[in-house]
């Protein structure tokens, strides 16, 4: 017999899987901003009784989306945070493996939540945001330590657009244009830094002479 965490959330995803809610199974052990949570109510085909549930509005580092939040462990947490004002926050979503059925259960993450729109430095980004942007850890780590510590500072040093996985897309537009794989380009990427931040610091001092 099923867990009735789980019982309840298949009620739930049978419920809205026309809708653009996201299944609650999809962000475990992923890192991000909890912004806001609602109550949505629907009728239960077979008993016809009123269920509510909690969806959640999140942030994994590409804007705000919708997802379940819900469950015998995780309801009370949300709706605790609510009422203490706490969202939003920094949170991660896991199974715990210690209660029977390995329920959901929230945990909170260190740090205050960034405003939306803002450039979020690296040491302070969560893992989901900096896991998309730049997958590769060397090239992550070589950006720290020429002191580029925004998302922003990357895309302004490779010159593109600065939007949300802006650098992940070019890295593979890129190594697709010089038919090498898409590791190899990150690592050719990751010793092109250092020529970069010259040739841009060159052009500024010409541009100061001139």
């Amino acid at each position: 017999m099923s867990d009735l965490n789980d019982t309840l959330q298949g009620i739930a995803n049978d419920a809205w899987n026309h809708s653009d809610t996201g299944k609650q199974v999809d962000l475990v052990n992923l890192d991000f901003i909890f912004l806001d949570v609602e109550t949505v109510e629907w009728e239960d085909q077979e008993t016809k009784e009123t269920k509510d549930g909690r969806v959640g509005t999140i942030d994994k580092g590409e804007g705000p989306e919708r997802y379940w939040l819900d469950g015998a462990l995780v309801r009370p947490q949300v709706d605790y945070m609510v009422e203490q004002g706490l969202l939003p926050h920094r949170m991660r979503l896991i199974r715990d493996g210690e209660r029977r059925g390995s329920p959901y259960i929230l945990q909170a993450l260190g740090g205050a939540a960034p405003e939306l729109g803002a450039d979020v430095p690296f040491e302070s980004a969560p893992a989901a945001v900096a896991e998309d942007e730049f997958p590769d850890s060397a090239f992550w780590a070589a950006c720290k330590d020429h002191g580029l510590l925004t998302q922003a500072d990357v895309h302004a040093l490779w010159d593109i657009e600065h939007k949300a996985g802006a650098m992940k897309h070019e890295t593979e537009r890129r190594a697709k244009a010089l038919k090498m794989t898409v590791p190899d380009c990150w690592r050719l990427q990751t010793k092109e830094i250092a020529k970069r931040i010259e040739n841009r610091t060159a052009k500024e001092e010409i541009g100061i002479a001139e």
